[in-house]
């Protein structure tokens, strides 16, 4: 049997009436933990501007998370039927319904085996982050070794600490730096959360801009907080310090929840990142 999931269309009314609709998480609720792709966060409804001859509708489904917790790899579900039930006037009664179903249909792959090659990106990935053990060991498995590349060996120094690797590609790679810099602006953020901080203070030195905005959960450069933000939300009250002392500006706020480092801090109950944090955080606007 098909677990059907139903929208209602009284978000239309709280829109008409000027009401502020906002997303919700349900993780709280047990039942939706054991079956996320069942959990209607929210339903939006609406009419189109002015001629009001188009009605629009979007269902939420798989809870909202917080922030540094990571991509959530959240997908659509098969087995699930999505459906808006649409009445009239005052009446509950369906005149219309849509009906929303995922299936995949993909040939399934070979059993894996123990013959199957290594190789892929996660060697690349493992190189360009730092984990250069984990690296060759994936090349003495049979993982085609990546290309030279000086700015993706400079990173992996970095991450390293090892300060020696780092002088000796700067002299055989003046521009290395340079383009390291334009290739990840956001390294700063990344290094906060993967790398120790000795890592976060090479990065510094080497020009990489300690307020940059970037991601800890993953190695892209997307603007969404800075490296401070997340010394805040892991207590990590070293790193803040460290930060700090190298022109970390705890004012500026994260560009998804518009946020700043002691309000991440406070959020995630992190009591010594937040101590630190409040005698040089300018109060709110607002006084509260």
């Amino acid at each position: 049997m098909k677990r059907v999931t139903t929208g209602a269309i009284a978000a239309l009314a709280l829109a008409a009436s000027g009401i502020t609709l906002q997303g919700s998480s349900h993780r709280e609720a047990l039942a939706v933990l054991n079956e996320p792709c069942a959990d209607n966060t929210d339903t939006f409804a609406w009419v189109s501007d002015g001629m009001h001859d188009k009605l629009y509708l979007i269902m939420d489904f798989n809870p909202l998370h917080e922030p540094g917790q990571g991509n959530q790899g959240l997908r659509a579900c098969n087995g699930y039927r999505y459906e808006f039930h649409i009445g009239k006037g005052t009446s509950l009664k369906d005149q219309l319904v849509y009906r929303v179903e995922f299936i995949n249909k993909l040939a399934a792959d070979a059993v894996p085996g123990p013959g199957d090659p290594l190789g892929g990106s996660n060697d690349l990935f493992f190189k360009h982050t730092g984990a250069t053990e984990t690296a060759d060991y994936l090349i003495t498995q049979g993982a085609a070794p990546p290309d030279p590349d000086p700015v993706r060996d400079l990173i992996a120094a970095a991450f390293r600490a090892d300060r020696s690797t780092l002088d000796r590609i700067r002299a055989e790679h003046p521009n290395a730096v340079a383009q390291a810099r334009h290739s990840r602006p956001g390294l700063i953020v990344w290094a906060a959360t993967q790398a120790p901080i000795e890592t976060v203070t090479l990065l510094a030195e080497l020009g990489f801009d300690v307020n940059a905005y970037g991601r800890g959960d993953a190695p892209v450069d997307e603007a969404w907080e800075t490296a401070l933000h997340h010394s805040a939300l892991n207590g990590n009250v070293e790193l803040a310090s460290r930060l700090l002392d190298l022109g970390a500006d705890p004012n500026l706020r994260d560009q998804r929840f518009d946020a700043t480092p002691l309000d991440w801090a406070r959020h995630f109950h992190q009591l010594s990142t937040a101590a630190l944090l409040e005698p040089v955080t300018a109060p709110p606007p607002n006084g509260e």
